[in-house]
């Protein structure tokens, strides 16, 4: 099963964490933006994932897979929020690019 969309969904709530000011209070991974950069790298990550999704599984299909995996992607970010912050908020950048080179492959 392709994951490329969930992992494209778990980078894009990260970067949506890292749009609200109180997840900034945490120590912040090296590569993060500013809060309007953040919020606009998680929706544009938002959408390549659900592009992703209708393009490999079809409208109808895509879009529970798309849910499914974004939920998935989110009740992970979560979990791994209440424990280590940094490394949850830090693991946008290397799930992203894993997906690009699951799209390459």
């Amino acid at each position: 099963m392709p994951l490329e969309a969930g992992l494209f969904a778990y980078a894009a709530m990260a970067n949506l964490a890292l749009a609200n000011p109180r997840h900034r209070k945490a120590p912040l991974p090296p590569v993060t933006f500013d809060t309007r950069g953040a919020r606009a790298m998680g929706i544009a990550l938002l959408a390549i994932s659900i592009l992703f999704a209708f393009t490999r599984f079809g409208a109808y299909q895509g879009a529970v897979a798309w849910i499914g995996m974004t939920s998935i992607a989110g009740v992970a970010l979560v979990l791994l929020m209440s424990r280590w912050p940094r490394l949850a908020l830090g693991l946008w950048l290397p799930a992203t690019a894993i997906a690009a080179l699951c799209l390459i492959g």
